[in-house]
């Protein structure tokens, strides 16, 4: 009976969150949503990169979404909602324990940042969730020894760069987590891994924004004999600056070092989010001075590391990307054997 109550009120809670977000507010599009939908929902700019944007995911469901129900701003903006329940989902069979899960929900309710982006038109809770995917993975890969997963955790790495560039703040640590410390594959393995299922996709898909994105710089719409041979004579500079643009814009060059004063503000307005990446590195570092050399582990220092020397100051959204996988981190680490909750 606990069990059914528990689904129940499940239900009854993100029923009326639907209501209320999606029927009794009025919905306002939002500025970078208008570009989402007039620039991005098209299978012609779907590798478009003309900003360091997060669009991959979202202008991919949203063609699906739009091709099921037509335009409506309702049902895409939904999309981010539902990778949240599925965040949900794979933190219940990760942490197994209830209360942990009420917690993260409870978390999610009383964060602006976190409620607000929920619902708006934006790739990041769908990079969150892929995150805690891989969380779910390399657990799988360490207990079992399933060497698929492996695979998949290198593809789904390589789909978050082409997603967002910011994803590298977690892919390289979850990268270099398994080729320096992953003992149970000889390192032959795990290279042909990296190799087949993250290097050749990235490069592939990586060529296909960069043409992409180098085609609109140029103005050039359509392809015809006289544009390949433009863009065969001024390869190089073409190449550059797509790749300038994708990567190297104003938009991503922002010092961290010079921007401490803007970090503080930052930890102010969203403490959230900043005590639990916090207390994530405390307890990695006294796991690993425990000899608890999981990958979890070295991923979370190796986020700080990385962190650190990068020397890039994001704006706060971007922690949306990999918040989620730092919170069920968190929760996996912290006990409740003694609690005992009652109705």
């Amino acid at each position: 009976m606990k069990n059914y109550l528990d689904i129940y009120l499940f239900i009854i809670i993100v029923a009326i969150l639907i209501l209320k977000i999606f029927y009794f507010n009025n919905q306002y599009i939002l500025h970078d949503e208008l570009v989402n939908l007039t620039t991005y929902y098209y299978k012609e700019t779907i590798f478009l990169k003309n900003f360091p944007n997060n669009h991959l995911y979202i202008s991919f469901l949203g063609m699906i979404f739009e091709y099921i129900f037509g335009t409506n701003l309702l049902f895409l903006r939904l999309i981010n909602f539902l990778a949240f329940l599925l965040i949900l989902y794979f933190a219940n069979k990760i942490l197994r324990n209830k209360l942990k899960l009420y917690l993260i929900f409870l978390i999610f309710l009383i964060s602006d940042i976190l409620f607000t982006y929920s619902f708006v038109l934006r790739g990041y809770y769908i990079s969150s969730l892929l995150f805690v995917v891989i969380f779910f993975l390399i657990l799988n890969l360490e207990e079992k020894r399933d060497f698929k997963n492996l695979n998949w955790i290198f593809l789904i790495c390589c789909f978050q760069i082409l997603n967002n560039i910011s994803a590298l703040y977690l892919v390289v640590p979850i990268i270099s987590s398994i080729l320096l410390n992953y003992k149970n594959l000889i390192i032959k393995n795990k290279i042909k891994s990296f190799q087949l299922y993250f290097l050749f996709p990235l490069i592939f898909f990586s060529s296909l924004q960069i043409f992409v994105t180098g085609l609109y710089i140029y103005k050039i719409y359509t392809i015809n004999t006289s544009s390949l041979n433009f863009i065969l004579n001024n390869f190089f500079e073409f190449f550059r600056n797509s790749v300038n643009t994708i990567y190297f814009s104003s938009y991503t060059s922002s010092n961290l070092y010079e921007n401490l004063t803007n970090l503080y503000n930052q930890i102010i307005i969203n403490p959230e989010i900043f005590l639990i990446i916090f207390l994530c590195i405390i307890i990695s570092l006294i796991n690993i001075y425990k000899s608890k050399k999981s990958l979890i582990n070295y991923i979370v220092i190796y986020f700080f590391i990385f962190f650190i020397l990068i020397n890039k100051f994001p704006p706060t959204r971007v922690y949306l990307g990999f918040y989620y996988f730092f919170l069920i981190y968190l929760f996996y680490n912290i006990g409740f054997k003694k609690l005992k909750i009652t109705y």
